[in-house]
């Protein structure tokens, strides 16, 4: 035994070391073996047991090896990099085990949903990977690049205040239908009386609450002050195809534009200018989205689009955009490099919002048409409309004489500049600096002596390469360091 466990020893040793692919260099190994299955599965076994000790599926540089493993014919990968396509990405198999991978390369930044498949039976979740994301369709695996940064801004936080919820049912005149719907308010709706919200209008309603984590969301980035306080209309279709993108949709699009606003309007403090109303969806609710901001562009002056499937009736929201002079409206995008549905509708809109002239901001990301990657960027939107400037910023933890703090920066993943935010408990030297992976200084944001309270530094990477930076704040005998990442 002292034999086995020194020879397993000594082939792993390299493999941490080494700068060639371990995961290669471990198959080459496994290959070579002209002795028993046993044997294989001892070196299997080994490989597994440091695989995850690093995270599976296993990643070295650019590339993500997807691994299964049990007594089948046939395994394969089917995710949002296939086009969830289990044909297009079979696993390999080595002979003489059980063990089955599939390589794929991604950015740095990437982040992908996917499934096993394991002969000819049910799409599973990878047994291997503790990383689930929810969705429409139940749970899917998430493979994350060693660059992609996990939103914060959707876990749920004890300590911070928390808005109310109301749940509200409309008919509609229009649809002959009955709507449920759910009105978020911010918590100082309470007692703020002399103040109206903006308010945004979100389609998929109540999927936004439960896979989108919008709650979360809002309470977040109201707390640490990203975005000023809102009022969030979560509106769940009566069905879906029927409101979105088939026979109802006009009657559908006059019931929120008038109806549904006028309703809200009566019911809350609300500002009631097209500037302070959103309209935004996913997908078909993208689509719906942008035929009610091109037919009512009077009631919502701003629209989000969250990976938009326009294919519908032969591009008619497109077509619309494009036939209609400049209408006043302030959109943002998000298009996912992963979703290959919809990239020819993506790309479509972007030139359609360049030729007119339109205001907007776009964001593009290696992920794919899914719910993780719409909650990551539901705050990129929020604050895009309704930004909060650092000026302004008082948060519960990081208020002046409420001891030392560095938050995270924002916006985060960014490009090219950012806002970090830190406070002191009191007067002293202080320094917030700039390093990049291998350590060495790249910017020195501030050096010198802050009184006691909250400070904003500005970041501009401009000139800098995309990647991992990590930004240091010392004060006295204090530190605390966090990682943003630069997309350029």
């Amino acid at each position: 035994m002292k034999t086995k466990s020194f020879f397993l020893l000594m082939f792993f040793l390299p493999i941490v070391t080494n700068a060639q692919s371990s995961f290669q260099k471990f198959i080459a190994h496994v290959n070579s073996l002209s002795g028993s299955t046993q044997e294989k599965t001892a070196a299997v076994d080994s490989f597994m047991n440091y695989a995850r000790s690093k995270g599976i599926p296993f990643i070295e540089q650019d590339t993500a090896y997807f691994i299964y493993r049990g007594n089948v014919q046939y395994a394969a990968v089917t995710g949002d990099f296939n086009s969830w396509t289990p044909a297009k990405s079979p696993m390999k198999h080595i002979p003489g085990t059980d063990f089955f991978y599939f390589a794929q390369k991604f950015e740095q930044d990437a982040r992908v949903e996917y499934k096993l498949k394991p002969d000819n039976g049910s799409e599973i979740q990878d047994p291997e990977n503790p990383h689930k994301v929810s969705g429409g369709f139940g749970f899917n695996s998430e493979l994350a690049m060693p660059g992609y940064v996990q939103p914060w801004e959707i876990e749920y936080k004890s300590s911070i205040p928390h808005g109310s919820l109301n749940e509200k049912s409309l008919y509609s005149t229009y649809a002959k239908r009955t709507y449920r719907l759910k009105v978020y308010l911010p918590e100082e709706y309470s007692y703020n009386l002399e103040k109206h919200y903006p308010v945004i209008y979100l389609h998929d309603g109540f999927d936004y609450i439960d896979y989108g984590r919008a709650l979360n969301v809002l309470d977040n980035l109201i707390d640490s002050a990203k975005i000023e306080p809102v009022i969030a209309v979560f509106l769940q279709y009566y069905d879906r195809a029927d409101d979105y993108t088939s026979k109802n949709r006009q009657n559908f699009r006059k019931f929120v534009s008038e109806e549904l606003v006028s309703f809200i309007d009566s019911d809350y403090r609300t500002e009631r200018t097209s500037s302070s109303r959103v309209i935004a969806g996913v997908s078909s609710g993208a689509n719906i989205s942008l035929l009610t901001a091109c037919f009512n562009s009077s009631v919502f002056g701003k629209c989000g689009i969250f990976t938009g499937a326009f294919n519908v009736n032969n591009y008619e929201a497109l077509n619309t955009l494009s036939q209609l002079s400049l209408l006043p409206v302030k959109f943002f995008s998000v298009r996912a490099t992963y979703d290959f549905w919809f990239s020819y509708d993506m790309n479509r809109l972007k030139q359609i919002l360049d030729s007119k002239g339109y205001e907007y901001k776009w964001t593009e990301l290696p992920q794919g048409h899914t719910w993780g990657t719409w909650r990551s960027t539901l705050d990129e939107m929020l604050a895009y409309f309704f930004p909060k400037t650092a000026s302004e910023v008082r948060t519960k933890d990081s208020a002046p004489g409420n001891g030392f703090s560095l938050q995270q920066n924002y916006p985060n993943p960014f490009n090219p500049s950012t806002e970090i935010l830190f406070s002191i408990p009191e007067k002293s030297f202080a320094e917030l600096k700039v390093y990049d992976l291998l350590g060495r200084e790249v910017s020195c944001l501030f050096a010198g002596e802050l009184k006691e309270g909250l400070h904003s530094a500005h970041f501009d990477a401009a000139g800098l390469s995309s990647g991992i930076y990590y930004y240091t704040l010392k004060a006295g005998c204090l530190m605390q360091t966090r990682k943003m990442m630069l997309l350029q």
